[in-house]
């Protein structure tokens, strides 16, 4: 189990190496922030400041999660993909 915890330590540090790289100009960040955008604009005008401010700023944590995770997941079965067809 060790071996997976430390295989999932290496993901994660590549990951957080990828995003100090991504700049505004990244085409499926720009995407991501356009739709996170969306729907807080939804929310900015049923909720009062305070609320918005503090949904806002859990919507982003929460996306940054999902974004990580979606990356260990794709990493993984890339590389899985990977020695599937090395064993070819």
């Amino acid at each position: 189990m060790s071996g997976r915890l430390d295989n999932n330590v290496a993901i994660k540090t590549l990951y957080s190496q990828c995003i100090e790289s991504i700049t505004s100009h990244d085409a499926i960040e720009q995407s991501l922030q356009a739709d996170l955008q969306t729907h807080l604009q939804e929310l900015k005008l049923e909720l009062p400041d305070p609320e918005y401010q503090l949904l806002k700023n859990r919507a982003a944590a929460f996306a940054e999660l999902g974004q990580e995770a979606g990356f260990v997941r794709g990493f993984k079965a890339a590389f899985r993909l990977f020695v599937e067809c090395m064993d070819e």
